[in-house]
């Protein structure tokens, strides 16, 4: 989760500063647990679909982590070859198939997959990462509709932060809560990410229950895209966010260890990361750029 916070960090800082950085960037600042979490419940071998706030769901995943740097900074070391960005991570070695721009595509790649194992006879299962304004695309409802009658191999997991760029899920959907509505179709969760291992611990019940739908309850501290603060906007408050810091999923987890792994730990990652991103910018442009 410091791996994620901190790489994220560091794209905020030089996001603006540098203007190195020319793709858009959703970071999932706050949001780090409720991908660590499921992806912990999860095999080596299984394969990840996400959507366009998909960072955490990459490192989380095992992703490399000079490669996503130099995608970002669009070059050929990237870990899609410079050409996709923030938005389009993609890591055949570690089963991170496709990072999705459009809303609810994930869905659809994500059953295609699930199919695939299915028919195959293989172990494998598909996992499927997106927001909450995912359950308002006609792809979402058609494809749990579609997982439950075939029985498919795979996990949704709803992101709900709350928002959809700037507008509030109760001028949205209905007053009635996301996982409700799923059952219906097959075995529906939700928990809050306050906590990574109650994350985990749901994420894995999740996976023993295939077809199966977890929501999780998150929050994202910067704007929608981008790195900054956003309150300015009026659709949220200062306080709002400020409050929602205060209870950091990253918080919690430093209390579990002690000072001198926390401070190794934030070394290690802290030299890792400056790596990451002086390999990106002495790195070549894709070929043809």
């Amino acid at each position: 989760m410091y791996r994620i916070r901190r790489t994220e960090e560091e794209i905020v800082v030089r996001y603006n500063r540098d203007q190195l950085m020319r793709c858009p960037t959703h970071l999932s600042i706050g949001q780090e647990s409720a991908a660590v979490g499921v992806i912990m419940a999860l095999n080596p071998e299984d394969q990840m679909y996400a959507y366009h706030r998909s960072h955490a769901h990459y490192l989380a995943k095992g992703g490399d982590l000079p490669g996503m740097i130099a995608e970002l900074h669009g070059k050929a070391t990237g870990c899609s070859r410079g050409w996709g960005g923030s938005m389009h991570l993609a890591d055949a070695s570690v089963n991170f198939t496709e990072a999705c721009t459009a809303v609810g595509d994930a869905v659809s790649l994500g059953i295609g997959a699930a199919m695939a194992f299915k028919l195959d006879g293989s172990q494998r299962i598909a996992v499927v990462a997106s927001g909450d304004a995912t359950v308002e695309t006609g792809q979402f409802w058609e494809g749990v509709s579609f997982a439950a009658l075939h029985r498919l191999p795979v996990m949704f997991i709803c992101e709900n932060n709350l928002y959809s760029t700037a507008t509030p899920i109760n001028q949205r959907q209905p007053d009635s809560p996301i996982f409700e509505r799923v059952k219906s179709f097959m075995w529906s969760k939700r928990v809050e990410d306050d906590d990574v291992s109650v994350v985990w611990e749901a994420a894995t019940e999740c996976r023993a229950e295939l077809p199966a739908f977890l929501e999780i309850g998150t929050y994202r501290y910067l704007e929608h895209v981008g790195p900054n603060y956003d309150w300015d906007l009026g659709y949220r408050s200062e306080q709002e966010v400020k409050d929602r810091m205060a209870h950091d999923p990253l918080l919690l987890v430093r209390l579990k260890i002690n000072e001198d792994q926390a401070l190794r730990i934030e070394n290690e990652i802290q030299k890792a990361v400056l790596s990451a991103f002086n390999q990106a910018l002495a790195a070549p442009w894709p070929k043809g750029f």
